[in-house]
C-alpha cells in the first residue's frame, strides 16, 4: 500500500520532472557540450525541445540587454521576471509553461491561440507571484524569522514549498501584477518559438461562429508518432494534475482538502478563478462564515472512492493504439489518405470542388491527430498507474456545487478512460439485485437504454454467448459486436465482468451472492434541467415527460420532441414555401431556400432522437432558438456536412425553429420558470448588484459576472500578423450576462444539490462508493439497489421541504427594494410519485 510519502513524491515527479529534464538540457547548452550524444539529449532532441531551449535562452537574452529604441510590449515583463528569477530558471519557468500549457490546449481542443497565450499569462502571474512572496524579506516583519527557520526545518522542496504557500494565504500581500497585456504578448512570442523549433505543432486558420478568422494551435504527426514510440513521461508532465495513490485530504474549507504536497496549491475547494472583485471577496467572506458541511460531506465521500486499472482492457486499448487502426471510437494512428492532385484540363467548379475536398481532409486530419492524441494520453496514464492497489481522484466543484474530479484521467473522462477504470474494494452482493442492476448497465452501455429493466434482462440472456466471446477474444468474430457499441469500452469491462460472473455462480449454486464487481451502474437522469424545473413549478404535464410520474418503461422526450418536428417536417414537404431568387447588395443573387425544400432536405437525413437531443437537453438551461441554431450546426450538420446540399446555417436556424416551438409546447411550465428567474435577474442587476442565493444544502451560490474591457493588439506570428485579446474586469455587474446565465446557473445548483443530498442519504445508508457525473449516479452493483432508492428519496426530501423558487424569490428581495414579479403558478404534480417511477433515474 502507497503511503503518505510516496503521494508527495508522485506529486512532486508530476510538478518537477519536466522541470528538471528542461534544466538538464540548459545545462547542457550553457556549458556548450553536444549533447546529441549523450543518453538524454539523444532521446529528448527527438521531441525538439533542446532546440526549443536554445531559442528560448537566445530569446529572453537578448530581451533582457540595455538596448534603445522602440521596445516590444513583453519587454518590461520580460525584465521584471528577470529581477524575480535566475537567468536559467527563467528560461526554465518559460520553456516549462510553453511546452505543458500548449499541450493541454491541444488535447483538450481548447486550442485558440489567443487563448493559450492568456492561460499561459495567468500561469505566469501565478508564478511570479509565488516566487516574489518567497524572494521577500520583510515578510510580516515580526513572522520573518520564524518563518524563516520553519522553513528551513523542512527537508524536501515539495514541503517547503507546502508550507510557504501556507504562509502566503495568511500573510498581507505587496504583490503588484505584472502587465497582463505584456504577458499574453510574452506568450505569444514563446509558442511562435516552441511551434518553430519543434515541428510538433502547427497553425490552423478557421472561420469562427461570426465569421472572424480564429488561429488555432494544432498537433502534427511527428507528436504522435513521438508519443507512440517512445517511453517517457513527458505525456502526464502537461498537466497540473495526477491520480493520487492514498485517499485525499478531506476538505474542511475553501482551502484545506484535495492534494497533499507540490500540487494543493494549485486548487481549492471552488472553481472561481479569476473573480477578483470587490462581489467575490465579499462572497469568499459570507462562504468562509456559512457552515457547508453537507456539502464537504458530499465532495469527500465521492473522492475517497478508491479505484483501480482494469488490466484487461487496458491490453485492448494497448493492442489497438499498436495496431493504428481504427477501432471503438479511437483513430487511426496514421495519416488520413492525401486527396490525389487535380491534373489535366478541369473546370472551374471542378477546381472549386476539388480545393473543398482537400479542406475537409485538412479538418478531418486535425479532428483524427487530437482525438488520438487523448486516447494516448489516456493509455499513458492507465500504463503509469495500473500496478497500485488503489487510486483516488480528488475532486473539487464549481460556483454553483457541481462536483468535478480534478484530474483528466477520472470517473468523468470518456469512454475509453471510464473502461479503464473499476471500483476497488467493493462490497459483496447480498441479494439478487446486484446481478439484475449489473444486467441493466451492461444493456445501457450498448445504447439499448429505451427498454423496460425486465427487457434489459431478457437482452443480457438473449446475448450471453456472444457476451462470453468477447470476454475471450476482444478481437474475434464478435470484436464488431462491441466496438460499435455506444460506450464500447465501458460494454468490453463488462463483458469481462460478466463472464467472472458467470464463472462464480457455476461454483456457487446458480448465485451472484458473495460476488464483486467494480463496474460503476450508473443511473442517469430523463433530461435532469426539466426534471427540476418540473418539480420545482409541480408541474405534471413535463413531470411526466421527463419520468417524474411512474410509467411501464422509460419515456423519451427527446424522441418526442422528434416526432412532432417529423409531423410538422412532412406537411412542409407537401405544403412548404418554394425556394426563391434573392437579389444581394452586390447586385448578385443568391437563393433563399423555401421550407418545403428545406424540410426534404431533413426527412432525407432523418430525425431522430439524435437530433432534437442537445436542444432540448439544454432548454432547461436557458438555451433558446438561436443555442440549438448553433447547437445543431456543430453536432449534426458539421460531422455530416456531406450528406446535405442546402446551405447549412439555413438548415440548421429551420430545424431549430422547428425544435423550439415542439419542445416548448411539451414542458410549457419550465419555458414559465426560466423567463421568471430572467425578470427577478434583471431587476436586481438594475440596482448594481448581482445575483447570489443560497442552495437547499446551505451553499452560497453567486454569479460574479461583471463588466469586461477586451483590448486587442497585434503581434507579428509566424510571419503574419495576429490579433491577440486581453480582457480586464471593469467592477459593473454585467447585466446581460447576470440574466442570460441565471437558468443554467440556478438549475445547475438545483441538480448539484440532489447529487450532494443523495450522497448524504446513501452514506448513511452505509454506500461509500461513487461515481457521479451531475445527473448520472453510480455506484457498485452490491449497493446499487440502495442508491437507487435514495435517489429518488433525495429528490422527493429536496422540493417537500423546500420551496426552491420561493427561497429564491426571498435571496432576490434582499438585494433590491423593488417588488419582484410573481412567480409562475404552481401545478398539481404530486411530488410524492416520484418514490415509485422507476425511470425517473435509469
Amino acid at each position: 500500500m502507497a503511503t503518505l510519502q510516496d503521494e508527495l513524491d508522485l506529486e512532486k515527479t508530476i510538478k518537477t520532472e519536466a522541470r528538471d529534464r528542461v534544466k538538464q538540457i540548459l545545462n547542457n547548452a550553457l556549458a556548450d557540450e553536444d549533447v546529441m550524444h549523450t543518453k538524454l539529449g539523444k532521446r529528448v532532441n527527438e521531441y525538439g525541445f533542446d532546440t526549443y531551449v536554445t531559442h528560448v535562452k537566445n530569446f529572453i537574452e537578448k530581451e533582457v540587454r540595455p538596448k534603445c529604441g522602440v521596445q516590444a510590449r513583453y519587454h518590461d515583463v520580460v525584465l521584471s521576471l528577470s529581477e524575480l528569477y535566475d537567468m536559467p530558471d527563467l528560461i526554465t519557468l518559460c520553456t516549462l509553461i510553453t511546452t505543458t500549457t500548449v499541450i493541454n490546449a491541444v488535447m483538450t481542443k481548447k486550442n485558440a491561440l489567443s487563448d493559450i497565450a492568456n492561460l499561459m499569462a495567468i500561469r505566469f502571474e501565478h508564478e511570479a507571484h509565488y516566487q516574489y512572496f518567497l524572494n521577500r524579506e520583510d515578510v510580516a516583519k515580526a513572522k520573518k524569522t520564524a518563518i524563516t527557520r520553519e522553513i528551513g526545518k523542512r527537508v524536501s522542496e515539495h514541503n517547503k514549498s507546502y508550507y510557504a504557500i501556507r504562509c502566503m494565504e495568511h500573510t498581507n500581500d505587496t504583490w503588484v501584477p505584472l502587465d497582463k497585456g505584456g504577458l499574453v504578448a510574452l506568450s505569444g512570442r514563446l509558442i511562435e518559438n516552441l511551434i518553430r523549433s519543434t515541428g510538433l505543432f502547427d497553425t490552423y486558420d478557421t472561420t469562427g461562429r461570426h465569421g472572424s478568422k480564429m488561429t488555432s494551435v494544432i498537433p502534427t504527426q511527428r507528436l504522435i508518432d513521438i508519443w507512440n514510440v517512445n517511453e517517457t513521461n513527458m505525456l502526464d508532465n502537461a498537466f497540473q494534475s495526477t491520480p493520487m495513490i492514498i485517499e485525499p485530504e478531506k476538505w474542511t474549507s475553501y482551502t484545506d482538502g484535495g492534494y497533499y504536497g507540490e500540487l494543493r496549491k494549485y486548487y481549492k475547494l471552488l472553481r472561481l478563478h479569476g473573480m477578483n472583485t470587490f462581489f467575490f471577496d465579499s462572497y469568499l467572506e459570507r462562504l468562509n462564515e456559512t457552515d457547508i458541511s453537507p456539502v464537504l460531506r458530499a465532495v469527500n465521500a465521492i473522492q475517497s472512492t478508491p479505484w483501480v486499472i482494469n488490466k484487461d482492457v487496458l491490453k485492448v486499448a494497448q493492442k489497438i493504439i499498436e495496431n493504428g487502426e481504427e477501432l471503438a471510437g479511437v483513430p487511426r494512428g496514421k495519416p488520413l489518405p492525401e486527396i490525389p492532385e487535380l491534373t489535366g484540363n478541369y473546370t472551374p467548379e471542378e477546381l472549386k470542388a476539388h480545393k473543398k475536398k482537400m479542406e475537409e481532409r485538412i479538418k478531418d486530419e486535425q479532428r483524427r491527430v487530437s482525438k488520438f492524441l487523448r486516447a494516448l494520453r489516456t493509455v499513458k496514464t492507465a500504463e503509469r498507474f495500473k500496478d497500485y492497489h488503489a487510486i483516488w481522484f480528488p475532486c473539487n466543484m464549481d460556483f454553483r456545487g457541481r462536483v468535478y474530479p480534478i484530474p483528466t484521467f477520472s470517473f468523468q473522462g470518456d469512454d475509453l478512460t471510464r473502461g479503464l477504470i473499476l471500483m476497488q474494494d467493493v462490497p459483496a452482493a447480498k441479494d439478487k439485485m446486484a446481478e439484475f442492476w449489473f444486467n441493466v448497465a451492461g444493456c445501457e452501455f450498448t445504447g439499448n437504454d429505451k427498454i423496460s429493466f425486465d427487457e434489459m434482462q431478457d437482452w443480457v440472456a438473449e446475448h450471453k454467448m456472444t457476451i462470453l466471446e468477447i470476454s475471450k477474444d476482444p478481437f474475434g468474430n464478435a470484436m464488431k459486436f462491441w466496438a460499435d457499441c455506444d460506450c464500447p469500452f465501458q460494454f468490453l469491462s463488462w463483458c469481462f465482468e460478466f463472464a467472472k460472473l458467470d464463472k462464480y455462480k457455476k461454483t456457487h449454486g446458480g448465485s451472484c451472492i458473495g460476488w464483486k464487481c467494480g463496474v460503476p451502474v450508473a443511473f442517469d437522469g430523463t433530461c435532469s434541467g426539466l426534471q427540476h424545473f418540473s418539480a420545482a413549478l409541480r408541474d405534471e404535464i413535463g413531470g411526466k415527460a421527463v419520468n417524474l410520474i411512474p410509467g411501464d418503461r422509460p419515456r423519451d422526450i427527446y424522441q418526442v420532441v422528434a416526432d412532432k418536428v417529423n409531423e410538422i417536417l412532412k406537411q412542409d414537404a407537401m405544403n412548404g414555401t418554394l425556394d426563391t431568387s434573392v437579389k444581394d447588395e452586390a447586385g448578385g443573387y443568391h437563393i433563399k431556400y423555401g421550407t418545403k425544400s428545406m424540410a426534404q432536405e431533413w426527412l432525407n437525413f432523418g430525425v431522430n432522437r439524435k437530433v432534437t437531443k442537445r436542444s432540448v437537453m439544454t432548454l432547461a438551461y436557458g438555451s433558446k432558438e438561436y443555442g440549438f441554431r448553433q447547437q445543431l450546426l456543430d453536432d449534426i450538420i458539421e460531422p455530416n456536412i456531406k450528406q446535405f446540399v442546402i446551405n447549412k446555417y439555413s438548415l440548421a436556424a429551420y430545424m431549430a425553429k422547428l425544435i423550439w416551438v415542439s419542445v416548448t409546447k411539451t414542458v410549457v411550465k419550465a419555458v414559465e420558470g426560466m423567463k421568471w428567474l430572467q425578470d427577478v435577474a434583471n431587476i436586481v442587476c438594475k440596482g448594481g448588484k448581482v445575483v447570489t442565493w443560497v442552495t437547499p444544502m446551505g451553499l452560497p451560490v453567486q454569479q460574479n459576472y461583471v463588466e469586461t474591457t477586451t483590448k486587442v493588439f497585434k503581434l507579428r506570428f509566424m510571419n503574419t500578423e495576429k490579433r491577440f485579446y486581453v480582457t480586464d474586469h471593469t467592477g459593473n455587474v454585467a447585466k446581460r450576462k447576470q440574466v442570460q446565465g441565471i437558468a443554467p446557473n440556478f438549475i445547475h445548483s438545483m441538480d448539484a444539490s440532489h447529487l450532494q443530498w443523495s450522497i448524504n442519504l446513501a452514506v448513511d445508508a452505509g454506500i461509500h462508493h461513487y461515481a457521479m457525473i451531475h445527473d448520472s449516479y453510480a455506484t457498485s452493483p452490491a449497493q446499487a439497489d440502495t442508491l437507487f432508492k435514495a435517489v429518488r428519496q433525495a429528490f422527493v426530501q429536496m422540493y417537500t421541504e423546500n420551496d426552491v423558487l420561493q427561497n429564491f424569490a426571498e435571496d432576490m428581495q434582499m438585494l433590491t427594494d423593488e417588488k419582484l414579479p410573481e412567480r409562475p403558478e404552481m401545478g398539481c404534480l404530486d411530488i410524492n410519485l416520484v418514490l415509485q417511477s422507476l425511470y425517473m433515474f435509469h
